[in-house]
């Protein structure tokens, strides 16, 4: 329609545009049951990896390893990892602090603020929750954490902290006896047996996806 054409067509024909290159995460399983067999998952995530049990009510647990935290034992929900582009999405929502639990705790602190400082605080904290799709780093988030508990025989305490951070590269382990999954971007899931290791990494700019943002008039 003449629409379409004026809105979108016309800015492509005039080089009304600028270019935006969207990183990719590049997602690999060592199969520790196939003779360490490396597997390099068939596409790269735009979005998000999701690292779970196929049974949502079953808990996930996991080893993870990243260059700042060094390598943590944890039961959880499932581990998010996104990329700029997934972090508006189911990444944001799931870890963005509500205003009333940010309410709930300033009033514990005695602190008593308007709705609009609240507003403002709220604003602050989730800030970062949020970032640029060319950056070359990755947010994960460990959703629902085991806050008590011991992993083991050894008495090995499960770790709560780093719930959420950034880093280059995440290595997550499957320590669970059920059907841990990964799922890339919501559309292909890939099983990841008892003691097979997910790395996830930025993808090579040669990867990555190339797009448009068009100029506002």
């Amino acid at each position: 329609s003449s629409s379409i054409e004026k809105e979108l067509l016309e800015p492509l024909k005039f080089g009304a545009f600028s270019w935006l290159m969207r990183a990719r995460i590049d997602l690999s399983i060592d199969d520790k049951n196939q003779l360490d067999a490396m597997l390099r998952v068939p596409r790269f995530a735009l979005n998000e990896m999701f690292f779970a049990e196929a049974d949502a009510s079953r808990p996930t647990v996991h080893e993870t390893t990243t260059p700042h935290s060094g390598t943590l034992v944890q039961r959880s929900s499932g581990v998010i990892v996104s990329t700029g582009t997934g972090s508006t999405a189911w990444m944001s929502s799931a870890s963005m602090v509500s205003k009333p639990d940010i309410n709930r705790i300033l009033s514990a602190a005695g602190l008593h603020l308007s709705d609009e400082g609240l507003d403002r605080v709220t604003t602050r904290v989730n800030s970062d929750c949020v970032y640029s799709p060319s950056s070359t780093e990755l947010q994960y988030f460990v959703r629902e954490p085991v806050m008590n508990g011991w992993y083991g025989r050894h008495d090995e305490p499960l770790s709560v902290s780093p719930r959420r951070g950034f880093t280059d590269t995440i290595k997550i382990k499957s320590l669970g006896w059920g059907q841990t999954k990964l799922t890339v971007d919501g559309l292909r899931s890939f099983t990841v047996p008892y003691g097979s290791t997910v790395t996830a990494k930025i993808a090579p700019k040669a990867n990555w996806l190339r797009t448009i943002v068009l100029q506002q008039n």
